[in-house]
């Protein structure tokens, strides 16, 4: 927020991410279910790109990911094939991208837990003595 006496509107910096066209499954999933998804994370001059590796889209709330461990496969987890994954790799290599890393996601609908709105203000930054809600 802005405070100064020189801008009439308050204002905020904070980046939001669209999505048009093809996407992942995981994007839609209803509020009550949860899932994950793996992708490599590519990028080319500027570019990014993610390429999917296994999901599942009906992870159970406690199949939680933390930072330095995977999702557990279960039966609903859905991969790709190893070889279609490594040739589709070798053509965006080829085309300039290259792997930037990992990225794994987690969607938690917002009516699998009872306190979703709290746990969520756990990620965000506070000022000390604000009161800043969602």
């Amino acid at each position: 927020m802005n405070n100064s006496s020189f801008i009439i509107h308050d204002f905020s910096l904070v980046p939001v991410y669209y999505w048009r066209g093809a996407r992942f499954s995981l994007v839609d999933l209803e509020p009550h279910e949860s899932g994950w998804l793996v992708c490599l994370a590519l990028t080319r001059e500027g570019e990014n790109c993610l390429l999917p590796l296994a999901w599942d889209r009906s992870a159970a709330i406690e199949e939680t990911i933390t930072e330095d461990i995977l999702p557990p496969p279960t039966f609903h987890t859905q991969a790709h094939d190893s070889t279609a994954v490594r040739l589709t790799l070798n053509e965006l290599q080829q085309s300039g991208w290259q792997v930037n890393g990992r990225l794994t996601i987690h969607f938690t609908g917002c009516d699998t837990e009872p306190n979703f709105h709290q746990n969520t203000q756990t990620y965000l930054w506070h000022t000390p003595g604000g009161k800043d809600e969602l």
